[in-house]
């Protein structure tokens, strides 16, 4: 499994289990996209779109040490920034005042949300994500745009 974990060395991942077998998942887009096509109502609006959301975002978009934190709201951020004693670049925030939503349905197939993405104290880059996903095909298409870069204008040092 890809995710060493400190400090055993030991690995995780995230799995699906049905009566028949256990899916591994991480890094893994044909089996999501095959769990996705056996389970009927899940990629689907009637569904929680946090929880589609995450699951991707835990399964997908998270790559080894690259962390991704769905953001529902500017507040969202501007949490995060304070716990960690980060200044915010309030000019940027102000730019992504009007673009962050909670996760959300556009659409039957489309499903948007944001992250906060970073890797240890690079933590300050905001995306948004459409997952479309095509039942028929069984293709699962993920869109990746970078909204805004740096949005803590400080960040303390991290000494290895």
């Amino acid at each position: 499994m890809e995710h060493p974990l400190l400090p055993s060395g030991g690995s995780s991942g995230t799995f699906a289990y049905n009566e028949k077998e256990l899916i591994y998942l991480s890094q893994k887009k044909e089996n999501l996209e095959k769990l996705l096509a056996q389970e009927p109502g899940v990629f689907d609006p009637k569904s929680d779109p946090t929880a589609m959301a995450q699951v991707i975002t835990n399964t997908l978009i998270d790559q080894g040490t690259i962390e991704n934190e769905l953001i529902g709201s500017l507040d969202d951020l501007k949490s995060y920034g304070k716990e960690m004693k980060y200044k915010i670049d309030k000019q940027k925030m102000k730019g992504l005042e009007k673009m962050i939503a909670k996760p959300h349905w556009e659409s039957e197939t489309k499903l948007v949300f944001f992250c906060r993405s970073g890797f240890m104290g690079q933590t300050g880059v905001v995306k948004k994500f459409i997952i479309s996903f095509d039942r028929n095909s069984r293709h699962l298409e993920i869109k990746e745009d970078v909204l805004a870069e740096n949005v803590f204008g400080e960040i303390p040092r991290v000494v290895i």
